[in-house]
């Protein structure tokens, strides 16, 4: 068996429903017969959805035209989560690609589980100026924005609408990293209120609040290998 008790995933932080969160991933990589696979998997071809995501999860240049396979079962659970895809019509299955991204993205990607611990280890982007303070269609409420590409991390922190002579509170705080992937992609992370990673977020639709997974919907939403210009709000 594959350690996989040693990644061990963040909560999930909000309801999902959705393919992402479907038992048996770990069952799935477990139990992956290699023996038929060839030497490298042509990405030419594949639906373009499934061959970004694919790419995104090997951390593979956006020009990659093959995976290949030994590459892949080094790569770790990331990687074996693009083999036990695989379909011989040149196609992969990406509801296996969405499942093994949930459960396997944050603790491969090595990110700290606390905001308090990102300040230290990666960047206190605290003392970045705030560049702007937006109303936010997609998260229904106001963002507050933070942009610093020496160190590579753009933050938005979604705020709570304060009372009068409240300080403004942060519902989440969403960060893109850039410079940090062998493709040169943008890493995704989310801390909630208590600044908790976790793997989903909040968004606003049609006036509902609706979830989605993290890294997926943000790879949705975003080009994964630019940062400006800028998402929408």
């Amino acid at each position: 068996p594959l350690p996989f008790a040693e990644c061990v995933a963040p909560p999930t932080g909000v309801p999902l429903d959705s393919i992402d969160t479907v038992a048996g991933i770990e069952r799935r990589l477990n139990t992956l017969d290699l023996a038929g696979l060839p030497e490298r998997l042509p990405l030419e071809g594949v639906d373009v959805g499934e061959a970004r995501l694919v790419r995104y999860l090997l951390e593979l240049p956006e020009g990659a035209v093959d995976v290949d396979v030994a590459d892949a079962v080094s790569a770790g659970p990331l990687g074996l989560t693009v083999l036990a895809a695989h379909r011989e019509n040149n196609s992969f299955d990406i509801a296996i690609l969405r499942q093994g991204l949930h459960r396997f993205y944050a603790c491969e990607r090595g990110y700290p589980a606390k905001l308090e611990d990102f300040y230290d280890v990666v960047a206190d982007f605290r003392l970045d100026p705030a560049a702007e303070i937006v109303d936010s269609r997609v998260k229904g409420l106001r963002r507050r924005l933070r942009r610093n590409g020496e160190t590579g991390v753009f933050v938005a922190e979604t705020l709570f609408d304060a009372l009068p002579g409240e300080a403004d509170r942060v519902r989440e705080t969403e960060i893109l990293l850039t410079d940090r992937r062998a493709d040169g992609a943008i890493d995704f992370l989310e801390y909630d209120s208590k600044g908790n990673l976790r793997r989903g977020s909040t968004f606003d639709t049609r006036g509902a609040e609706e979830a989605g997974s993290v890294p997926f919907s943000c790879i949705a939403c975003h080009d994964v290998n630019v940062v400006a210009p800028a998402p929408p709000p």
